[in-house]
């Protein structure tokens, strides 16, 4: 997936003679921060690979659970400076705030960093709000220029056609558009997503434990990511009702492609909606999402007009090229300190 990670490490090669480490393990949604006996064993490799390079910037994703920052002190005590810690959630600022062991080794790892790629400028204020004292900007995440190549129709599809693309989990608000739907007519539902378990017969059997699926919603198996750009564009509206977000790739990835999106006011995406590029949700309620999704079925040109106009600005603000500069100001910033 084209992702912010992609698009820092682009932006740093882009820099010149740059050697680039990336300490990322990666993680699946069912181990729940756990880190089992592989993730030990490629952690010990990446530890004694970190010893024998010398790199000349260090990117860091750190983790938001105590496993992943016990991992993250670990690894940052191989590296020398300057270290890029790339946030890569919005909820850093709270666990900060929440105090725990999650907070004092977040400090912990925070204080290694040389400087901080956040998601979103609001982000960089929070961090700034609870104390934290490094050099920061909001980086954002990178939109491939190859999604250029696919474009919304505009035409409305009957039924009317819901997308609702990421985790299947109630923190997503999958469970307040199931009951936003329920019983609503001409409008039909596709989730595609990811799941809590690799197994397919349980994660069935989780799915109906779990939620009361509508007649008019489907769920799918999670596609490759170069299918998503066509998926996006055969449905009328992305919808994402979620608790909590940083920046979220999907909601970026369907303004790029010019879909309508309804989503909640939460992280970054308060930026997007005061900039009027999608229909903001001001609370995550079914009642207020049902109306919500009536107002753009029934005006649907207009939602079409916003989402064409949000799509220039995903272009301009979202490019590898945008975030290479605003790393090399990052960089730079390193530099002089």
């Amino acid at each position: 997936m084209e992702t912010a990670t992609a698009g820092l490490r682009d932006a740093l090669r882009e820099l010149g003679p740059v050697s680039l480490v990336d300490t990322s393990i990666s993680r699946s949604n069912n181990d729940k921060g756990r880190i089992s006996a592989h993730k030990v064993q490629a952690l010990i490799g990446m530890m004694r690979d970190l010893r024998r390079r010398q790199a000349d910037v260090s990117h860091v994703p750190i983790s938001q659970n105590v496993p992943g920052l016990m991992r993250d002190l670990a690894m940052l005590a191989c590296l020398r400076e300057p270290i890029v810690g790339y946030l890569h959630g919005g909820a850093y600022a709270a666990i900060l705030r929440g105090g725990g062991p999650r907070s004092w080794l977040l400090r912990r790892v925070l204080g290694h960093v040389s400087g901080i790629a956040c998601l979103y400028e609001e982000q960089c204020d929070e961090l700034r709000d609870v104390g934290i004292r490094r050099p920061m900007t909001a980086v954002g995440n990178a939109i491939a220029d190859s999604w250029a190549a696919t474009s919304s129709s505009g035409e409305r599809h009957d039924p009317f056609r819901v997308l609702y693309l990421g985790l299947i989990s109630r923190a997503k608000g999958f469970d307040v558009l199931c009951a936003a739907v329920d019983g609503l007519r001409g409008v039909s539902v596709t989730a595609v997503g990811d799941w809590h378990s690799r197994d397919r017969n349980l994660k069935l059997g989780a799915l109906s434990a779990d939620f009361t699926l509508p007649s008019n919603v489907s769920v799918c198996e999670p596609v490759e990511h170069s299918a998503i750009p066509r998926l996006l564009v055969e449905h009328d509206v992305l919808v994402l009702p979620s608790h909590s977000e940083g920046l979220p790739m999907t909601v970026l990835e369907a303004m790029s492609v010019g879909v309508p999106v309804i989503a909640s006011r939460v992280g970054a995406l308060s930026e997007l909606a005061d900039g009027d590029h999608f229909t903001a949700l001001d609370a995550v309620d079914p009642n207020q999402l049902r109306q919500r999704l009536l107002e753009v079925s029934a005006s649907y040109d207009r939602a079409i007009e916003r989402a064409r106009t949000a799509r220039e600005f995903v272009r301009r603000r979202y490019s590898h090229e945008t975030i290479a500069n605003r790393v090399r100001n990052l960089l730079r910033e390193l530099d002089d300190v």
